[in-house]
């Protein structure tokens, strides 16, 4: 894993990534509100991390799908589209309201609050370059967002589904738009990160195949005394 720092704001609150290979003494500085630090999972780091005054909060799998090995091919039987001009962004926001208030990737503060993890939401959302969205009758029941990761590796940022549409087999129909939007746009692997416990998610990349290839755990730690 590569050693990387960025710093995001969401209103008055100002959360610091890490990701990093290994517990080092982290430059975090008292302006930040939250320091979120991911790691290789390992049963060690957590007890360092617990004595460093970092809680876990989620553990996740990266996988990626050899875009070059996919050989098969889908027939849709629903109606994917690619949302162009954010026309979208109300119903995609109310789909995601309804699937991730519980996904510590959006609702990780300590002290739960409605209106930052809409707005933490709203800015993922909104920072994917490519939204696709799945009409059912008149009605949007799914979307999916992607975002390059590098020059050759497509990421799956976001992906959600209604769940009486769900056991119909709209979502894995995403994925495969996906993939077919990476063999258009000269992408070599699709690349997803999912909670270990999201059963649903592991077989649904199981399914196409995808090589998981880590386990990172996040911690969190409130900063004090910074005014916040």
């Amino acid at each position: 894993m590569e050693n990387r720092l960025w710093r995001e704001c969401y209103g008055t609150l100002s959360v610091l990534n890490i990701f990093d290979s290994e517990i080092r003494d982290w430059d975090i500085g008292q302006e930040n509100s939250f320091i979120k630090v991911v790691l290789p999972s390992k049963r060690e780091a957590e007890s360092i991390m617990k004595k460093l005054g970092y809680t876990k909060i989620d553990t996740r799998f990266d996988c990626c799908v050899n875009i070059k090995k996919f050989k098969e091919k889908y027939n849709y039987r629903f109606r994917i589209e690619r949302d162009y001009d954010d026309l979208y962004g109300n119903e995609i926001f109310s789909i995601a309201k309804q699937s991730f208030n519980n996904d510590p990737r959006f609702n990780f503060l300590m002290d739960y609050s409605k209106k930052s993890y809409e707005l933490i939401l709203k800015e993922y959302i909104q920072c994917s370059k490519y939204k696709f969205i799945c009409i059912h009758g008149d009605k949007i029941v799914g979307f999916l967002l992607l975002h390059p990761k590098s020059e050759k590796v497509m990421e799956v940022k976001l992906a959600a589904v209604l769940s009486e549409y769900r056991i119909r087999g709209v979502g894995i129909e995403f994925y495969f738009k996906a993939i077919d939007f990476c063999l258009e746009s000269n992408f070599e692997f699709l690349y997803g990160s999912i909670e270990t416990i999201n059963l649903s998610a592991v077989n649904l990349y199981s399914y196409i195949k995808a090589k998981f290839v880590a386990i990172n755990d996040t911690y969190l730690k409130k900063v004090e005394n910074n005014g916040t």
